[in-house]
């Protein structure tokens, strides 16, 4: 089986999804030996994501203190030549590794597997629901909270959730001034599961963000002067703000 050691953070984890699936390959190893953030823990939590992808039939952990096993391509380096800048995204810098042209249209496509779909009460009720993840980097102008409360009064509180860890959603109560739903998944998959009941998302460059995106929702982005992949994905769907 053609075989991929992968060895950045999660959210970059999501994004070579895509690139993985178009390549055929079929052996993922998820690794702490890359020159990130990323480790055995994160390993652990993103784990099910790849084990839900049909196409993906082994999926393992390596610790940096083992010996490295056999793999075709180490996805945790830089391409030679590639500099991520304003401009550039991530996706370009996963199809750079396999000289993938970013114009190919499989680009623009959702890739993530996910089984669980909305309610079929929400569905008849044509209540759309909202997703919140604002993580604490990456954030935009002074603009931006405008903004996200502006969305915010398009839709129910009880159709609106927040999803990410306990220090990102207290900090997104005090600039609402308000509760919301608000959960922390037990896996990756489950992250997955839960941003799949929705219908619009709002964020900033964050591990839910790239899940959103993988699932194809309408998107609402907030960049700052620094978002290495803010022009990703090239369609419709996904509105970047400051």
């Amino acid at each position: 089986m053609k075989t991929a050691l992968i060895a950045m953070d999660m959210g970059d984890c999501v994004y070579s999804i895509q690139i993985l699936r178009h390549l055929k390959y079929e052996k993922v190893i998820l690794s702490d030996s890359g020159p990130n953030k990323f480790n055995l823990e994160n390993a652990e939590f993103i784990k099910d994501v790849f084990e839900s992808q049909d196409f993906i039939k082994q999926v393992s952990i390596h610790s940096k203190e083992d010996p490295l096993p056999d793999f075709d391509i180490d996805y945790g380096k830089h391409p030679q030549n590639f500099e991520v800048a304003v401009g550039t995204n991530l996706v370009d810098y996963h199809a750079s590794k396999f000289e993938i042209p970013i114009t190919a249209s499989f680009l623009n496509e959702p890739w993530l597997d996910c089984k669980v779909k909305q309610s079929q009460e929400n569905f008849l009720l044509k209540r759309k629901k909202l997703c919140i993840s604002r993580s604490l980097r990456y954030r935009g102008t002074p603009k931006s909270p405008i903004f996200i409360k502006n969305i915010l009064q398009c839709f129910n509180d009880e159709d609106i959730t927040f999803v990410g860890i306990d220090e990102e959603y207290e900090d997104f109560k005090n600039l609402i001034g308000k509760d919301l739903n608000y959960y922390t998944a037990k896996s990756g998959q489950d992250l997955v599961e839960k941003i799949n009941e929705h219908d619009v998302f709002v964020g900033n460059e964050s591990l839910p963000c790239a899940i959103a995106k993988g699932l194809g929702l309408n998107c609402y982005v907030e960049i700052g002067v620094y978002a290495a992949n803010y022009i990703f994905p090239y369609n419709e769907k996904i509105i970047y703000f400051k």
